[in-house]
């Protein structure tokens, strides 16, 4: 059987080499090894926590470090992160296990010397934990402490503030919680709970922030979700209550035509047809042929006959489809900096330059989409981020440039607001989020 250590490390060290997705790196590796569910948890906790902190686990390799990171090979670097991930965040982890493996993980390395040397760094972070100290510059305090870049720090403390901006990190760094939206085209939340209890830990979701959104549920993920036979039936959609307070913002009446312009995967997609009864008509774009499949698939889990995806690129405008929808979702392509909890290794791949960029391509697709909505329509614009320059300054830009729409208060979520909200984890414990609601005039 394979040792989940020495899997981690060849994990993160293709994470590193390729550049590639967390996820998609930890599907492919666990699905091809022999390893016990419980190791595959903690081969997923070490992944998940060694990205989530490598900056901080860095500072403090460095801090006590002769070598330099140029003349320190990755396998030996990787190695060192492990062993001080274990030692400082995972409290049932002998320092002795921690500090043991990590040298066995270097141990074939062709200089003998870089086991006594990873064994006596360890060693030292175990004597100084409690001593280790954060720089005192303001920003580069916040980069180490929560692993953020520190251009990325910059850029979040302009649109939040620092107190607000500290919080936001701390609330990141936390493991997300699942959530689940039941199907109430198929069950009940109450018969879903009643169904789920008897496999996994689950409890009906209250959030005052949110009234609308009790339907939903929060899960103790200790097995697949995908495995449950309520999934399969379509009795439920794994989704944050973030991305579910979209379907109770845009509030569809029955029989409506719906344009979902960024759909895939579909989880707000299959929300509106829901929301509908599987009435009406929505509309679910994607520029992406197998994402197009997501969509299909999703919807006919769910057991929905209302969705009609399609290919097609939202930057551009469909001319057939100008001025017909009742409502036009626009979730719009970001940064993901709301979704760091659930996604740690966006924060070393976004650059300034991609905010920028991705701002840019989004207020195209609103203004594309914009055409659709009939007078007296609904257009509603939301992403998984929280930076300034990627919404609230695109809705003024948008809103300046588009006389005949207005913004639209929010009365579905229990915040003051004049029609757009930035949803925090640390204030309304879900995933960082914002949203915009806006109504074409009547003519």
């Amino acid at each position: 059987m394979q040792n989940p250590r020495k899997l981690s490390l060849n994990i993160l060290l293709n994470i590193e080499k390729n550049a590639s997705y967390i996820n998609i790196e930890l599907d492919n590796a666990l699905n091809k090894s022999d390893l016990s569910p419980v190791d595959k948890r903690f081969v997923t906790e070490l992944v998940h926590g060694v990205t989530k902190w490598k900056i901080y686990l860095d500072y403090v390799i460095f801090l006590y470090s002769g070598i330099k990171r140029n003349k320190m090979s990755d396998v030996c670097l990787v190695a060192l992160r492990l062993g001080v991930y274990q030692i400082l965040f995972l409290d049932k982890i002998p320092d002795s296990a921690a500090v043991n493996e990590s040298v066995k993980l270097v141990k074939k390395n062709p200089n003998p010397k870089i086991a006594g040397f990873v064994n006596g760094l360890l060693r030292t972070v175990i004597r100084n934990r409690e001593n280790i100290k954060l720089p005192e510059d303001k920003m580069q305090y916040l980069s180490v402490k929560y692993s953020y870049p520190l251009y990325l720090t910059e850029i979040l403390v302009s649109s939040l503030g620092f107190d607000e901006c500290e919080r936001f990190m701390e609330a990141q760094s936390k493991r997300a919680t699942v959530y689940l939206r039941c199907n109430n085209t198929k069950t009940s939340v109450y018969e879903l709970k009643d169904k789920l209890s008897k496999k996994i830990s689950v409890d009906i979701y209250h959030n005052s922030f949110f009234p609308t959104l009790d339907y939903c549920i929060r899960a103790e993920k200790m097995i697949s979700l995908n495995d449950l036979e309520e999934f399969n039936k379509g009795h439920f959609y794994v989704q944050d209550i973030s991305s579910s307070v979209i379907g109770e913002v845009i509030d569809p009446k029955e029989n409506s035509l719906v344009i979902d312009v960024c759909a895939a995967p579909g989880g707000k997609t299959t929300h509106i047809g829901e929301k509908m009864q599987n009435t009406g008509k929505v509309i679910a774009f994607d520029e992406h042929p197998h994402k197009i499949k997501l969509i299909e698939e999703n919807a006919n889990r769910l057991g929905l006959t209302n969705i009609y995806p399609k290919c097609f690129d939202s930057k551009e405008t469909n001319k057939d489809l100008v001025g017909k929808a009742d409502y036009v979702l626009v979730d719009a392509p970001c940064s993901g900096l709301g979704i760091i909890s659930r996604k740690p290794d966006i924060k070393y791949s976004v650059t300034k330059e991609d905010i920028l960029s991705l701002s840019e391509e989004s207020y195209k697709i609103l203004c594309a989409s914009s055409q659709y909505v009939k007078n007296g329509g609904v257009l509603v614009f939301s992403l998984c981020t929280v930076t300034r320059e990627e919404s609230v300054i695109n809705v003024e830009r948008f809103l300046e440039e588009h006389s005949d729409f207005s913004l639209e208060k929010i009365d579905c979520i229990d915040v003051e607001n004049s029609g757009y909200v930035t949803l925090l984890p640390h204030k309304h414990n879900c995933d960082g989020f914002f949203v915009c609601k806006m109504k074409r005039k009547e003519m």
